[in-house]
């Protein structure tokens, strides 16, 4: 399933799709992960964490679900969606 956001219907060309990401969407999350931390002065993801961030996403037990957003098919962003849980709340 995938959704279709027009941010003002009167813009052409300003379709942003977003779908859940496959493990083929990985380079893409990764290189957006890597502009995020450029834009807020952090370090970069090393290795380990980037396969940890992968294995993460598209392992046989995923600790979170991504989703990409993407205009004219180029990645444009990203959303992380996570369960947190407190027993405390319950």
């Amino acid at each position: 399933r995938a959704w279709h956001i027009v941010p003002d219907g009167r813009i052409a060309g300003m379709e942003i799709v977003v779908e859940r990401a496959t493990p083929a969407d990985a380079p893409d999350f990764l290189d957006l992960v890597d502009a995020l931390a450029d834009y807020e002065a952090l370090d970069r993801p090393d290795p380990a964490a980037r396969e940890r961030l992968v294995r993460d996403a598209f392992g046989p037990s995923p600790r979170f679900a991504l989703f990409m957003a993407r205009r004219d098919g180029a990645a444009v962003g990203y959303a992380v969606v996570f369960e947190t849980y407190s027993t405390f709340l319950a």
